[in-house]
């Protein structure tokens, strides 16, 4: 799918992107190269990769989230300028207009929204909260709150598939899974590296628990409920806007185009069974040689 007409590549930058939960459609905000260049949240078919809507969005869309029924598309949206406001949007897609607006303040978490399957609108409010919205009365529900976001604000958030915990990540990085009925946390994890500067700007949940999010910019952190899995290198500009297509592959963004990313199978070769000496020790080799990629990247083992 080419997101960005060529001619145009100098003047967007892509911030984000969202797969519809019907899988018909992609949604992908872009912000203003330039205080002059409107940002634009547009909206492509999955099946032929035809533009099918398309919103002048102030000075970009940071964030976005699907509605579960795929007709509705909420945005965190900044005008430009180092002093900008941050809002709440929400679009229509079939009526091709805004229903919803909230001005959140001026430089007010730009990013952090995503819409459960509950019908609740989750989205950053402050640097250490996360507001619940119920969407049938716009009126606020709930809230969530954690000191681990102390320094830097929440910008990512996501509800897990059984709606039993949301999870907040930040720049830090920092995550914090509270779980949603109680607001208890039940797992924080940060790394402070003054070797790099790391982030997560985009953080999602699969249907076998795991979550992925970018940390130290150009790379894919993989973890789940209390640990982290692994992580993915990427080049550099590839951190920006990614999600799950299923368990076992993503979606991401490779310049100006939309690029499939399968995970690779481990394979440490076959069982073993050891006798251990007489301290309890026994020294145990491994072979990966025999692990696959679908994709023919696997650049160790």
């Amino acid at each position: 799918i080419s997101i960005v007409p060529q001619d145009q590549d100098d003047f967007y930058d892509l911030f984000d992107l969202g797969i519809s939960p019907n899988e018909m459609y992609v949604a992908v905000g872009y912000v203003g190269s330039y205080t002059s260049v409107p940002g634009y949240l547009r909206v492509f078919s999955l099946l032929d990769g035809s533009l099918v809507a398309e919103f002048e969005a102030m000075g970009g869309v940071i964030d976005l989230a699907w509605r579960s029924d795929s007709n509705q598309i909420a945005t965190k949206v900044v005008t430009a300028g180092l002093n900008g406001l941050t809002y709440l949007k929400v679009w229509d897609i079939n009526a091709r207009s805004e229903v919803y607006e909230k001005l959140l303040g001026i430089n007010a978490p730009s990013s952090g929204v995503f819409w459960a399957d509950s019908g609740l609108l989750y989205y950053v409010i402050s640097t250490q909260t996360i507001q619940a919205l119920d969407t049938t009365n716009w009126q606020s529900v709930s809230s969530y709150t954690s000191d681990n976001f102390v320094y830097y604000p929440i910008n990512e958030i996501a509800v897990s598939p059984d709606n039993m915990f949301i999870v907040g990540a930040n720049d830090l990085p920092a995550v914090t899974i509270w779980q949603l009925d109680t607001g208890e946390t039940v797992f924080e994890y940060n790394d402070v590296s003054e070797e790099d500067i790391a982030y997560i700007n985009k953080i999602g949940w699969n249907d076998s628990g795991q979550m992925l999010g970018n940390e130290k910019r150009n790379s894919n952190l993989v973890l789940n409920i209390t640990n982290i899995i692994y992580t993915i290198p990427l080049q550099a500009g590839q951190g920006h806007g990614v999600a799950w297509l299923n368990d076992s592959s993503l979606l991401l963004p490779l310049g100006s185009e939309l690029s499939v990313m399968l995970f690779p199978t481990a394979n440490a070769g076959a069982d073993q069974t050891l006798t251990a000496d007489a301290q309890g020790n026994a020294l145990v080799t491994l072979d990966g040689s025999a692990s696959t990629d679908p994709d023919g990247t696997i650049v160790s083992y």
